[in-house]
């Protein structure tokens, strides 16, 4: 949704800061693109 704001948490397994890097943030990144395009996303309003 172009515009809008969205709030994750998110815990890595033993509390890994993989996030903290560049690669790390790419891949999930990459994830939820890959979700989002897998399955449609719509508003519920």
């Amino acid at each position: 949704m172009t515009g809008g704001t969205f709030f994750m948490t998110q815990v890595t397994y033993q509390r890994s800061p993989w996030l903290c890097t560049d690669l790390g943030r790419h891949a999930l990144q990459e994830a939820i693109e890959y979700v989002r395009e897998k399955y449609l996303f719509r508003n519920q309003n």
